[in-house]
């Protein structure tokens, strides 16, 4: 298995093994809806070379965090709440998941949280692979 390593550049995530990318697909949200995240795989020559997560955010909501493991904080009025929990996308590299919570009788998603799972190593990896 290759050395996948992550950086965070502040609104970008990306997750690569040092090798330049020259074409990216987004995976997520489809072209007809909008997020305040989006989700590229990165290729090279048809190859999948690395992933990509951007993100918008304001002082309310945190930036994109690196754990070792990771875990679901109920909301303490939780009874008032239906949650949903869908893999996005899933490889042998990345999972990109979304826990979803709803008000009850309430179909526009009162928060929805994003997780980044995968097997690499923290830190700046062999340089920008960036492609500009």
């Amino acid at each position: 298995m290759k050395d996948w390593y992550i950086e965070d550049r502040g609104g970008d995530v990306y997750v690569l093994y040092g090798e330049t990318y020259t074409d990216k697909k987004q995976v997520y949200p489809d072209i007809n809806h909008e997020d305040i995240v989006n989700f590229f795989i990165l290729y090279n020559e048809n190859k999948t070379v690395g992933y990509q997560l951007t993100y918008k955010y304001d002082e309310k909501h945190p930036k994109f965090l690196t754990y070792n493991s990771f875990g679901i904080v109920y909301n303490k009025r939780k009874i008032q709440f239906s949650s949903s929990f869908e893999v996005i996308f899933e490889d042998a590299v990345v999972r990109f998941l979304t826990w979803e919570h709803k008000k009850e009788n309430e179909d526009k998603p009162y928060a929805r949280d994003y997780f980044l799972v995968g097997r690499w190593r923290s830190g700046s990896g062999n340089g920008d692979t960036n492609n500009g």
